[in-house]
């Protein structure tokens, strides 16, 4: 007679349970500190993706995705047994000034113009 109802998809952005309680237990600690171990640290990569992120998406969204980081490095770890290292609060700013000169580069070049780029020298006076 009739055809049996067609099973509920979740909605997009929903996860699984599992996935939901692993995101809460890693959110659960919003300063940072999960240096494995270590004391919570006021700089370092994880600090500086969560406020480039934050400034971009939001706090909350921010929080997942540095937990996110936060898992895959821990997977690296485990899979390879080696020493957590920190790349600093800097590496993205450093990402940053290369993709930039990258794709400035790329635009003149496409307008037609011949570009070289060298990098500047550093005026290293003391006062």
């Amino acid at each position: 007679m009739g055809q049996p109802l067609p099973e509920a998809e979740p909605k997009r952005g929903q996860g699984e349970v599992a996935d939901l309680a692993q995101r809460r237990a890693l959110a659960q600690d919003r300063t940072g500190a999960i240096g494995l171990g270590r004391q919570p640290s006021k700089d370092g990569y994880l600090r500086a993706q969560f406020l480039r992120i934050k400034s971009r998406c939001g706090p909350k969204k921010a929080i997942i995705a540095v937990a996110a980081s936060i898992l895959t490095a821990a997977y690296y770890l485990v899979r390879d047994p080696v020493p957590y290292n920190d790349l600093g609060p800097v590496y993205l700013l450093r990402l940053d000034h290369e993709r930039a000169a990258t794709r400035l580069t790329q635009r003149l070049r496409n307008l037609g113009y011949e570009v070289e780029i060298r990098k500047a020298a550093v005026n290293s006076r003391s006062k």
